[in-house]
């Protein structure tokens, strides 16, 4: 890649794992809005963060995200011909690092092979971190006579996830005639 002095023009910086080498990048060669490497990117200067998987524009202020990425994780709690139980989930998602700083959202859905009869079945989302979980629905998924449900409500203090957090499903309500085959899709969008 040739540099070329960016100077009111939209210029792609490079590759950068942090908004802090973006901008030491730029005040080394002198391309900052002062010219002596103490001044701010000028507006429309770009760079890739690859620590956070995003494009960032600088608007004179600060570095917005471009890119607006989702990503999807489907969960198996139970095969198809296994009755859903109350339980807290064993089998966890370890969360990688291009999901980090990412958070999950209110569109993840549940969904069983064979629907319950009688009642409804409640599912929770759990996030495990440093020893410590946390509940990531302040009000769970609720699936009553229906094979899908994607009503949960996500709490959005704990729902930003980190490289390393694991993530569980939990059952914490069953069907009187218990549902089969529960996955759970969770659904990650950039903030």
């Amino acid at each position: 890649m040739t540099l070329t002095n960016p100077y009111g023009q939209k210029n792609y910086m490079g590759k950068y794992a942090s908004n802090a080498l973006a901008l030491a990048f730029i005040q080394a060669n002198r391309w900052d809005t002062n010219g002596d490497g103490t001044g701010d990117p000028y507006p429309e200067m770009l760079f890739y963060d690859t620590a956070l998987n995003q494009l960032k524009l600088w608007d004179g202020t600060s570095w917005v995200t471009l890119a607006y990425d989702i990503r999807n994780v489907c969960l198996v709690v139970t095969d198809s011909d296994t009755d859903v139980e109350v339980a807290d989930g064993v089998i966890p998602f370890t969360v990688p690092p291009a999901l980090a700083g990412m958070k999950m959202d209110d569109d993840s859905i549940a969904s069983v092979h064979t629907k319950g009869v009688t009642g409804q079945m409640d599912i929770q989302i759990r996030r495990r971190r440093e020893g410590a979980d946390v509940d990531v629905l302040s009000s769970p998924i609720t699936m009553g006579d229906a094979y899908t449900a994607s009503n949960g409500t996500v709490n959005d203090a704990n729902a930003t996830v980190q490289a390393g957090d694991q993530i569980y499903v939990d059952v914490d309500v069953i069907h009187t005639t218990p549902a089969k085959g529960l996955s759970v899709a969770i659904v990650f969008k950039s903030p």
